[in-house]
Formats: structure tokens, C-alpha cells, sequence
């Protein structure tokens, strides 16, 4: 490749990225510590970090088909620049291709990032790191320093092996890229009805019982692996309304990392509905027996994670002033598709218009069912839930949840 142009993709590189920086020096975004401790386990107490603890964690960060060993020589010594890099290539089951890289490619990608006298074992992976983003031209340019790694830098490097390996978060962009719209709608248009036979078994006994009225069915393929503290799910059936949310909190200058998690929705369907008419893709109502049926609905889950609290607290208040119905307030313009009580929660706790629920999660393989309980319904609905069956994997999770959606389990119309 031209050196010229290597040169100018690394300085829109280092722009791009100070430009990232500087949006989002804090919270969520700069916290790669807590997201490989919340998810992985991986904490490191020292300044600096042995070779033997570096493999143990790239190998807590391997998909199905990673590597399933990996020995660094000297695993008791603190780790080298290069070394922390060259097995950062490896565990992110990059090590062939930066074994491909010819010289003279090496040599350009280094002169490009002024990082040179290189030792040739390590440029390579050098070189392999950079191209694909895992470090900066800056510190390529540094690497060849003498002493151990800093603990923040080998950090840095995990979490780009996470994010090459697709262990780290799921997500479709940010809330404030031009095209994530685009990406929401065609997400949301190519998701069918799915169903797990054991769980819907348990879900319609539990409707029968009166245990809940209503449960979602989600699968974990779709789980965003967003940090709780900086996240809030948003769940909702109308497409329109997740684009005009986005839109509204571009708008207000929030920024957010956003995951489609498609749900079915399942309530028992009442008689003085009507027939329900010839199912679809997207929805469908079943007869369970002469006394019970269900409707089967297409949702969603829009996840966000926001770059700190404090964006995270202004969700609520766009939701009660623009996307929430109220009585004699038919005229006041809101958002399409706006509910009367709306449901949006988050998995930390939360201060201000918030209240603690129950997540009733049922897991049964790749699948997971969830009726939502008050906090005070808590142990009932498990003793009605192992009634039905004694040998169910349910976890009751507290959430804080809005304070509409409160009013509705507690049997609020608004």
C-alpha cells in the first residue's frame, strides 16, 4: 500500500479516536476494567501483569470455536510491550493472519505509524494490531520501551481481543450514527415468531393458574452484554416509535450504545376481542384449551447503554413529556405509537421516579421466559411457579423499573 495513504488512514485513525475520547472520557465508555470484571471475572491487582495471568484471561475470552490453550514462556514475569501485544494478536485468533503480512507490508505499516527498529519476531503482530485497531499508532510508536506493561494498557488489549472474538457487547451502532435507524427496522422486519416448547408449556400453566397474565420469551443470542449500571431496556412493539426515540434523544444531545433484543410477547387473548383472524410471521393466537387463549406478538427490547448516569437519568423524563399517553391530554403532540404505561428498566439500582420489581427469569438452553411480579408478589409467584413444576432453573432478578409501568402491575390503567 502506498505509504501516503497509510499515513492518512492512521491519521483519521488517531482523530476518530480522540474525537471519541473527548464525547466519552467517562461512564460506560471508558471502563473496560469493570466490563471485563462484570462479565469475564478478569481483575488484576497490581501495576503490572504476569504472562501467566495474561493467557489465563485471553482464555476467558475465547468464542466456541478459540483457542482452548495457550502457554506464554515465561509466565511467572511481568509482561513486555510487545509480548502483551503479540499474544493479544494470538488470542484474538488473529495469529495466522499476522503471519501472513509480507516485509514489506510490515515495513509500511510500521513507517506509517512511526514505530521502527521493531525486533522482526514481534513486527508482525505489530503491525497485525494496528491494522485492526487493537492499539494506536502512538503506542506502536512506544512499544519497544523497556519495562513491564502498565495493567490499564493490557487492559486495553483484552478488551480488543473481547471485541474481535464477539464475546463484549452485541450491539447495532450508536443512538446518534446516521444509519442506525436503517439498522433498528431491518432488524425488527427480519424477525419471525419463535418459540421454545418446554417454556410455553410452563408460560400457559401459569397463565391458567393465574400466576401472571403474561410473560415475553427472549432468546440470549440477541443479549446486548451492555454494563447494568449504564443501561436501560426499552421494550415496545411499534418500529416507528424506536426510530422517533433515537431521534428524540439525538435531539437532546444523548448518546447511547443501541441492541435490538427481539421478544415474543404472550398474554391470554379474551373472547370479547373477536376472532383473531389468520396468523402471520409476526403474530399469531392459540388455543391452549376451551377455557385459554393466547396471543403470540413480535417485540422488542431496545437496550441502551449510555455513557454515564447522568444520561442515563434523562430517559425518564423525555419518555413522561413526549412518548407517554395520558387522559386530557388527547391533543398534546407525543411520539407514534406511545403507550399508556410504557415499560423501560434497568438491571442497577436507580434513584429518582423508579421502583424495584421482579424479573422471573426461567431459563431453558439458548432461551429464557419473563413474568414481571411486584416486589411484594415475589415469593408467592415463585411458590406458584415451582407448583407447576419443582425442578424449574428460575432466578427472581430485582429490576427498577418506570414508574408507569409500576402503576400497571399494581392494576393502573395510566
Amino acid at each position: 500500500m502506498n505509504p501516503n495513504i497509510q499515513k492518512r488512514r492512521f491519521a483519521a485513525a488517531v482523530a476518530a479516536l480522540s474525537l471519541l475520547l473527548s464525547l466519552l472520557s467517562a461512564g460506560a465508555y471508558a471502563a473496560p476494567s469493570s466490563y471485563l470484571s462484570a462479565y469475564f471475572g478478569i481483575e488484576f491487582g497490581g501495576e503490572s501483569v504476569s504472562g501467566g495471568d495474561y493467557a489465563e484471561a485471553l482464555l476467558k475470552l475465547q468464542p466456541a470455536h478459540g483457542l482452548k490453550e495457550l502457554a506464554l514462556d515465561n509466565p511467572e514475569e511481568a509482561l513486555g510491550a510487545l509480548d502483551a501485544i503479540k499474544y493479544a494478536v494470538i488470542g484474538a485468533n488473529m495469529n495466522e493472519l499476522a503471519m501472513v503480512y509480507s516485509v514489506e507490508k510490515i515495513d509500511s505499516v510500521l513507517a506509517a505509524a512511526g514505530a521502527g527498529g521493531i525486533d522482526p519476531a514481534y513486527a508482525p503482530y505489530v503491525a497485525c494490531a494496528l491494522d485492526l485497531g487493537m492499539i494506536t499508532p502512538a503506542v506502536a510508536a512506544t512499544a519497544n520501551g523497556d519495562g513491564p506493561a502498565g495493567a490499564d494498557f493490557i487492559v486495553g488489549l483484552l478488551m480488543a481481543a473481547a471485541d474481535i472474538n464477539g464475546v463484549s457487547r452485541n450491539y447495532l451502532g450508536y443512538s446518534n450514527d446516521p444509519d442506525i435507524y436503517a439498522k433498528f427496522i431491518n432488524a425488527f422486519e427480519a424477525f419471525e415468531l419463535f418459540d421454545d416448547p418446554v417454556l410455553s408449556a410452563v408460560g400457559s400453566e401459569a397463565v391458567m393458574r393465574q400466576v401472571t397474565t403474561g410473560y415475553n420469551l427472549k432468546s440470549d443470542k440477541h443479549d446486548a452484554r451492555f454494563l447494568p449500571e449504564f443501561t436501560l431496556t426499552y421494550g415496545h412493539s411499534n418500529i416507528k416509535h424506536a426510530a422517533q426515540i433515537l431521534g428524540l434523544l439525538q435531539s437532546e444531545g444523548v448518546v447511547a450504545r443501541v441492541q435490538f433484543e427481539p421478544k415474543v410477547s404472550i398474554y391470554q387473548y379474551l373472547p370479547e376481542w373477536g376472532e383473531p383472524g389468520e396468523p402471520t410471521p409476526t403474530y399469531a393466537v392459540r388455543t391452549i384449551n376451551d377455557d385459554l387463549m393466547l396471543a403470540y406478538a413480535t417485540e422488542y427490547d431496545m437496550v441502551l447503554e449510555f455513557a454515564d448516569r447522568a444520561d442515563m437519568e434523562k430517559l425518564d423524563g423525555l419518555i413522561v413529556n413526549y412518548a407517554k399517553r395520558n387522559s386530557g391530554e388527547e391533543g398534546k403532540p407525543i411520539l407514534a405509537g406511545s403507550w399508556w404505561q410504557p415499560l423501560y428498566y434497568s438491571r442497577a439500582e436507580m434513584d429518582g421516579d423508579y421502583f424495584m420489581i421482579y424479573d422471573n427469569i426461567i431459563t431453558n438452553g439458548s432461551f429464557s421466559l419473563h413474568p414481571f411480579c411486584l416486589a411484594e408478589e415475589r415469593a408467592n409467584v415463585l411458590e406458584k411457579f415451582l407448583a407447576i413444576d419443582p425442578d424449574l432453573d428460575i432466578v427472581q432478578s430485582p429490576i427498577w423499573s418506570n414508574a408507569a409501568f409500576h402503576r400497571y402491575l399494581n392494576g393502573i390503567s395510566e
